[in-house]
């Protein structure tokens, strides 16, 4: 067995033990940088992560507005299109900003093996989307169509029945 003391660094047992020197200072490197790289894709996932749950809970605020204001909706289907277009709108950017800016991918001086395969939630974050703004959609038909027949009622209570012409009634 041959043991190395300061008179054996000289030749190829030096070359030998800076080799070595240099393979442990790189495998220590390497162990650094996975570990920056899996902090810089746990940062990502966070940041998606938070950004769905807003999303989600979006989705929730609106059931229990919808469930608290039927009624009122119904009502006046002005305030429900707004209502239903403007959450639409918020729905449909969070699914954009989901599948882009937010969109957790490789770091750059990393090398990943699984990508891609959270797709589903911003699909479903759009589709939601798109569906609030239909319901905005149907309340603002229900609202234009309340007006048309508003309109026709007071062009009627504003014609006599016997002479056919205008008349101006005060109230």
């Amino acid at each position: 067995m041959k043991t190395f003391s300061s008179k054996t660094m000289n030749g190829t047992n030096g070359i030998t033990i800076f080799s070595l020197l240099i393979l442990v200072a790189s495998a220590a490197a390497q162990q650094q940088a996975t570990t920056d790289c899996a902090a810089e894709i746990q940062d990502e996932m966070n940041r998606y992560h938070t950004v769905g749950g807003l999303s989600l809970a979006l989705t929730v605020v609106n059931a229990i507005i919808r469930a608290v204001n039927k009624q009122r909706f119904q009502e006046n289907p002005t305030t429900a299109y707004t209502f239903f277009f403007s959450m639409g709108a918020v729905k449909i950017i969070l699914g954009i900003l989901l599948f882009t800016v937010f969109w957790p991918g490789c770091p750059a001086g990393c090398s990943c093996t699984q990508t891609g395969s959270i797709a589903t939630y911003p699909l479903i974050v759009l589709f939601i989307g798109f569906l609030w703004m239909y319901y905005g959609f149907q309340f603002y038909q229900l609202a234009k169509e309340g007006a048309i027949q508003n309109a026709a009622d007071a062009k009627v209570e504003g014609v006599s029945m016997t002479s056919g012409t205008g008349v101006s009634s005060v109230v």
